[in-house]
């Protein structure tokens, strides 16, 4: 993954009153409930908390992004989950949450964004700040963000695409191209064609997505993670891989009305479930911090477009609700944050250093239950 590697600042973080903080952040949330569903209410009040300690924990004030740790910063910024806090704090504008996010949406664009080094030497980087900078657009309607999306996707495609097929992984000597470079193009190509109509975007967007289909998805739905410059396979499994490319297929769905993207959909997300989901408790199997931090939210994020897309097929909604429920209740540290493990029968120990690509799987996880509540999925 790239990273921007700027100031580490060392501070001393004491572990502050989280009850304070949960009280200060579900009061307003509580009172904005009234008339709503139980079920409603709970998923509004736990996105609010989730995001309130993000937010009060994970944010760098002095440097305007998101410490990598907490409770004890780790050197340096990571760009891609940087990004996708973007798409976080974007879902949370959408869900009208007590948090402030855009505010911190726009901190973060003044700060890797509005002076160009959005640009980066990983395209697939790139496509996750494009996603999260398109999702901030249509929260907000903050056309500076767009303008950054279409930026990218024209790097992306421009100087990642090659002349066999399929993007490359990075600008930098890489031959290897894989699915965290292609499927998130297409789906980003998608997205812009979806507000901008233009029809250039939805091309590439297509033929993105026509290579990866074809090349690293296999016929029983299986997402392969990528191919090297001979045509070997690297077969290994992913489960954001799984989402990128449930949720391309989806929103090329929605902008061609081409049954084959539903179907496409589908076959891949009940494949996820198989290989994923203990059953039969639907847990999802842990998959580590760093990087492997986030793929679980990447994953429900873009599973959670099938409950909306295919509402009969309860599958999909059980695995969402099974997983929040035993995150809230059994894998959140004493301080507030979301641990690795969403099986875990037991609360993690104080003091466990929680990666911000960890939190975000759970910020993620949460905001798509609330965001099933109140209709805003994939707004």
């Amino acid at each position: 993954m790239g990273y921007l590697r700027n100031l580490w600042v060392q501070m001393g973080l004491g572990t502050l009153s989280v009850v304070a903080a949960l009280v200060s952040a579900v009061a307003p949330a509580a009172a904005a409930s009234k008339g709503i569903s139980e079920s409603a209410r709970v998923a509004m009040d736990r996105a609010n908390i989730a995001m309130h300690h993000f937010v009060q924990h994970y944010w760098q004030a002095d440097n305007n992004l998101f410490y990598n740790s907490y409770p004890y910063p780790q050197s340096g910024n990571n760009y891609w989950w940087e990004a996708n806090a973007v798409d976080a704090l974007a879902e949370g504008v959408q869900l009208h949450l007590t948090t402030d996010c855009a505010k911190y949406i726009h901190l973060i664009y003044q700060r890797i964004a509005a002076d160009g080094s959005a640009v980066t030497a990983y395209f697939d980087d790139e496509d996750w700040m494009g996603l999260g900078m398109l999702h901030a657009y249509r929260a907000t309607g903050n056309k500076q963000y767009l303008h950054v999306a279409e930026v990218l996707f024209a790097d992306i495609y421009g100087h990642g695409w090659q002349k066999k097929g399929g993007i490359i992984w990075n600008r930098i000597g890489s031959t290897y191209r894989n699915t965290p470079a292609n499927a998130p193009a297409a789906l980003l190509g998608a997205g812009l064609y979806a507000v901008t109509h233009n029809r250039w975007d939805l091309a590439e967007a297509e033929q993105i997505y026509a290579w990866e289909w074809s090349h690293l998805v296999a016929k029983n739905g299986m997402v392969w993670d990528g191919m090297q410059v001979n045509n070997q396979l690297n077969k290994a499994q992913y489960t954001y891989n799984y989402g990128t490319v449930i949720g391309a297929s989806l929103k090329l769905w929605q902008d061609t009305h081409r049954s084959v993207y539903l179907e496409n959909a589908q076959l891949v997300a009940k494949r996820s479930i198989a290989v994923f989901t203990d059953a039969p408790s639907l847990l999802l199997t842990p998959t580590g911090q760093g990087d492997g931090g986030l793929f679980k939210g990447i994953y429900v994020r873009y599973l959670s477009w099938m409950v909306r897309d295919f509402p009969k097929q309860t599958i999909y909604r059980r695995v969402l609700e099974a997983n929040a429920q035993n995150v809230w209740l059994h894998d959140r540290t004493p301080e507030g944050s979301f641990a690795s493990n969403w099986a875990n029968p037991k609360k993690p120990p104080q003091g466990d250093i929680i990666q911000l690509s960890t939190e975000l799987s759970g910020i993620f996880l949460m905001n798509q239950i609330a965001g099933l509540q109140k209709g805003t999925i994939g707004k």
